[in-house]
């Protein structure tokens, strides 16, 4: 699904696709660079229900 994702981003003439990511959540830092992610320094705070969340945005280059 994301390569799919990915591919109709870039069929549509996007050169960068972001997503947030919760921050702590390791394993999908990894999963996400394993598939050429990359942090950059956006960090946001959500509060859902009282609770905040702190996010950390990936991006990359599409081909």
């Amino acid at each position: 699904m994301l390569r799919a994702g990915i591919g109709s981003l870039a069929e549509f003439g996007f050169a960068e696709a972001a997503l947030w990511i919760l921050a702590g959540n390791d394993r999908a830092c990894k999963f996400y660079e394993g598939q050429g992610w990359r942090a950059n320094s956006a960090v946001q705070t959500e509060e859902i229900s009282g609770v905040l969340f702190r996010e950390v945005r990936y991006r990359r280059d599409l081909p």
